[in-house]
């Protein structure tokens, strides 16, 4: 498995993280000693710390420099995407609470001009996500397909839900999934059977809600985010689905492939799986029951990974993978 440097997990371009190493050895000195070891002037040198300066990594302190060591870089790698991930999580449910209060004809609405271009184009309909209307976002776009499917398999709709998935493949459109590593164990013929026909499907320990993305502007889910639910928030607003779109894809980039798990050796996926609960301080018992494999089969990997980490704790051994880039 490839271990990225902690700087490219940081989005930092290779000539910055060649700066940081050349300045990693200069903590502590004087902006003026800095810039004459490294002959430029002192203007020159604090132009080229920006990046590393914007990212946290490195700072002047009353004229000197500073620069944060590898391992505490994790740290603010960690607490940067912790951030955004939280800030993102607040505006999707702060945006669907605006649709709902649009859908509701109540009230709190009534002030609302209609014409104002600022609008939000969505509303909440009374019935769980209607495959009609998918269908018909479906034959009425040409954009791909993304769909978070927690459960979906045990409805009634799935072959309606695989013949329209069908539809997108055969116009050359793709389509891509996230299912619970519980479906591979409940419904794995199903997932064999979708991902011969050009799905491309990958899992998570746990899927968080339903959801489904058609093109730019057509977007689903539950009125409050999960697996169930009466009614359904339906959003057409393009930047409201661009946010939806940015959430998957942070899944789809913490998932693994599902190939990966069927084809030959798939310790190192599971393993994959198995450093991502730690980091999140899921406990044993649900590690088990996400992954799908038995209580001490989970206690055994989870010790032979803290020695192979050589971290004392739980905790530790997620962020030493963190640290390696391993997760």
């Amino acid at each position: 498995m490839k271990t990225p440097r902690v700087l490219e997990s940081l989005g930092l371009p290779s000539s910055s993280q060649r700066f940081y190493r050349q300045l990693r050895v200069a903590d502590g000195l004087s902006v003026e000693e800095v810039a004459e070891r490294l002959e430029m002037s002192p203007e020159e040198l604090v132009d080229q710390m920006a990046p590393l300066v914007a990212v946290g990594v490195a700072s002047l302190t009353d004229g000197t420099l500073r620069v944060v060591p590898p391992q505490h870089a994790v740290g603010i790698l960690l607490e940067r995407e912790a951030s955004a991930l939280a800030l993102g999580v607040e505006r999707v449910a702060s945006l669907v609470a605006s649709v709902r209060l649009l859908g509701s004809g109540s009230a709190a609405t009534d002030g609302l001009d209609p014409g104002l271009p600022n609008q939000l184009d969505g509303e909440v309909v009374d019935s769980a996500a209607p495959m009609e209307m998918i269908e018909a976002w479906v034959a009425e776009s040409s954009g791909d397909i993304m769909f978070l499917r927690p459960d979906q398999w045990r409805l009634p709709s799935e072959p309606r839900s695989a013949a329209l998935f069908d539809q997108v493949l055969q116009q050359g459109r793709r389509a891509r999934a996230i299912y619970p590593v519980r479906a591979l164990h409940e419904a794995r013929s199903m997932l064999i059977a979708r991902s011969e026909a050009g799905e491309e499907i990958r899992l998570l320990p746990e899927v968080p809600t339903r959801l489904g993305i058609v093109g730019q502007n057509r977007a689903l889910m539950p009125e409050y985010p999960g697996a169930t639910g009466m009614r359904t928030t339906v959003l057409r607003d393009p930047g409201l689905v661009a946010i939806l779109s940015f959430y998957f894809e942070v899944l789809w980039d913490q998932s693994v492939a599902l190939h990966s798990l069927m084809e030959g050796d798939s310790r190192e996926e599971l393993q994959d799986l198995l450093l991502t609960e730690l980091a999140s301080g899921a406990r044993d018992e649900q590690i088990a029951r996400r992954l799908g494999i038995g209580l001490r089969t989970v206690r055994r990997r989870v010790a032979n990974l803290m020695l192979e980490l050589g971290a004392e704790t739980r905790f530790e051994a997620g962020v030493e993978a963190v640290r390696r880039g391993l997760i």
